[in-house]
C-alpha cells in the first residue's frame, strides 16, 4: 500500500491519494505539469455532495477540476520554511471560486502571486493559513489547521 500523502479538492470531491511527483514539491509539480489529466494512485474519494465514499487503485482527474491541493507529507525543504517566514510580502485575501464550489477561502498570499499571472507560467499559487468558509461537510474538516493550500488560479472567480 502506498502512503496517502496528497489532498485534491474539486467542486464535489475530496481526493486523498498519492501523486508521483518525482521528488518535487506538489506545488512545483502542478505548475510544471503539462498533461490534461493527473494520475492519482490509491485514491480514496469523498463525494461531499452525495455524502458517499469510494476508492480506486488508480484515478485520473482533469487538471481544470482541481480547486486546491495540499501535500500532507512534510519534507522540510527551504520552500516550506519560506512559506512561514516573516520576509514574505503577504496580504490577507478572501477567494471566491468559480463553478459550484460551496465555499470561499480566506488566508494570506504573496502580493506578487497574481502580478506574475501575466507570464502565464504558473497556474497554481500558495495561500498560507487557509480557512475554508461556508462548508458544513465533515469530510472537509481535514483542511482545518493546514499551514498552506495550493490553489488553482483558473478556478478563482475573484479575490477580495
Amino acid at each position: 500500500m502506498i502512503y496517502l500523502k496528497d489532498l485534491i479538492l474539486t467542486d464535489g470531491f475530496l481526493v486523498k491519494g498519492h501523486i508521483n511527483t518525482g521528488g518535487q514539491r506538489l506545488s512545483s509539480f502542478l505548475n510544471n505539469f503539462a498533461r490534461r489529466f493527473l494520475d492519482i494512485e490509491e485514491a480514496v474519494v469523498a463525494d461531499y455532495v452525495r455524502a458517499t465514499n469510494f476508492s480506486a487503485s488508480r484515478m485520473l482527474i482533469r487538471m481544470e477540476e482541481i480547486i486546491a491541493a495540499h501535500e500532507m507529507e512534510e519534507i522540510g525543504d527551504e520552500g516550506l520554511r519560506h512559506l512561514a517566514g516573516p520576509e514574505r510580502d503577504d496580504t490577507s485575501v478572501t477567494i471566491q471560486f468559480s463553478g459550484a464550489a460551496p465555499f470561499q477561502l480566506r488566508g494570506r498570499m504573496s502580493k506578487r502571486a497574481i502580478e506574475r499571472d501575466s507570464s502565464g507560467q504558473h497556474d497554481f499559487l500558495v495561500v498560507v493559513d487557509p480557512k475554508l468558509i461556508g462548508s458544513t461537510n465533515k469530510s472537509l474538516d481535514v483542511f482545518e489547521n493546514l499551514p498552506y493550500l495550493i490553489v488553482n488560479k483558473s478556478r478563482i472567480a475573484f479575490i477580495l
